[in-house]
């Protein structure tokens, strides 16, 4: 992945008007929800697998499940609200805007930091994350987008597997070869 594959997405989602309608398409809370939605999941899933390996805590495995929960909740949350409002801001869909929601999700990663290294350490580290996850998000969107809208893959070309043996065609070409010796 190289700039080069940013430009060319972005030039792509320019000359397609189909593919531009979604970009800027779903509303910050609705980002939001879905982001804290995941993010709980998330965090719940982290909290059980770490707490299955690692010495156990007061509550047990439901209990450090349950207290991951909400900071995964938190920081993806805040990563899809701050990159939703971030692409409508900035009117533009590119790595900035993973960047810029990788330091809101650094920012809540950090809430109860000892001290403010710890918070600039921490946004740079989800900035990167962030940047690396619309870096690949990017690259497979216009991968995805593209394979779907070139003329090969258009609705009236045939379909992989269709049988060999087509009784419907078979039956127009008949009704053309006796309309052509008439």
């Amino acid at each position: 992945m190289s700039i080069h594959t940013f430009k060319a997405y972005s030039d792509f989602r320019k000359s397609h008007p189909a593919a531009e309608a979604d970009v800027f398409g779903l509303s910050w809370t609705h980002e939001l929800l879905k982001g804290a939605a995941l993010g709980a999941v998330g965090g719940f899933t982290y909290g059980v697998y770490t707490s299955y390996f690692l010495p156990r805590v007061d509550g047990g495995l439901l209990g450090q499940g349950l207290r991951c929960a909400p900071i995964g909740a938190g920081m993806y949350g805040m990563f899809r609200l701050t990159q939703a409002v971030s692409a409508q801001t900035r009117e533009k869909d590119d790595i900035w805007n993973g960047a810029v929601a990788g330091m809101g999700a650094g920012i809540v990663a950090s809430l109860r930091a000892p001290s403010f290294a710890t918070v600039a350490y921490r946004m740079g580290l989800w900035a990167t994350v962030g940047t690396l996850y619309q870096a690949y998000y990017a690259d497979h969107a216009y991968r995805a987008e593209r394979a779907v809208l070139t003329p090969e893959h258009k609705v009236y070309q045939p379909v992989e597997g269709t049988p060999a043996h087509d009784p419907f065609a078979q039956r127009w070409q008949a009704m053309l070869a006796r309309k052509e010796a008439i």
